[in-house]
């Protein structure tokens, strides 16, 4: 017996507990299974220049799945995307992906990433510094990390030599960006993307901004 097969059988039998325990039986209003969908493998996008596909490839990204194919094919023709799946699912690639494409070809514009927590900040960070060492210069991307961590002296540098990507938290784009947005006026300028690695609910000002 496979352990996947271990698996299903105690979930179906926790559930099966759970349904008809005398305390929690009757708060159970509905319960169904959702079969596994399988969907066909989807090609890197024909638009992706050749240097792309190849550093793709050589990060063991050979095929997309349909979701993350659509993604990219809404993000390449400049619509506004709202990419919601489970952890795993490949939501950082398309980011990725969509970077590259858009900011690295021409070597303009900028992209505002905006983290709720800073491990996940430093986890996208890394991963454009993996990719960035298999690209020739001229096809990697700025990254830079701004937040209440980052020292005085490298946030005037920051600010001095724009990068591609500013990696930041909502509290700091409230209190260290947008406050003095005067300081950031050619990187608005250029702004192409806002990148929300989740989506939440915030009052106020805060909020606003």
């Amino acid at each position: 017996m496979s352990v996947v097969s271990v698996i299903s059988q105690s979930i179906t039998a926790f559930l099966a507990r759970l349904s008809t325990d005398s305390s929690l039986g009757s708060l159970v209003r509905q319960q169904s299974t959702l079969l596994p969908v399988t969907s066909p493998d989807q090609a890197l996008p024909a638009f992706f220049p050749s240097w792309l596909t190849t550093l793709a490839s050589s990060q063991g990204i050979t095929h997309l799945t349909e979701t993350q194919r659509q993604a990219l094919d809404l993000l390449h023709h400049r619509r506004h995307v709202c990419l919601m799946a489970p952890t795993g699912a490949g939501r950082g690639v398309v980011r990725l992906l969509a970077m590259y494409q858009a900011l690295a070809v021409e070597q303009r514009g900028h992209a505002l990433y905006i983290f709720p927590y800073k491990p996940r900040a430093l986890a996208q960070s890394s991963a454009f510094t993996t990719w960035n060492a298999a690209l020739e210069p001229e096809h990697r991307l700025s990254v830079a990390m701004y937040d209440g961590d980052t020292p005085g002296t490298e946030r005037r540098a920051i600010k001095q030599a724009l990068p591609r990507l500013v990696l930041t938290t909502p509290e700091m784009l409230h209190t260290g960006i947008l406050a003095y947005h005067g300081g950031w006026r050619a990187f608005f300028q250029e702004l192409r993307y806002v990148v929300l690695a989740d989506l939440q609910l915030a009052v106020g000002a805060f909020g606003a901004h």
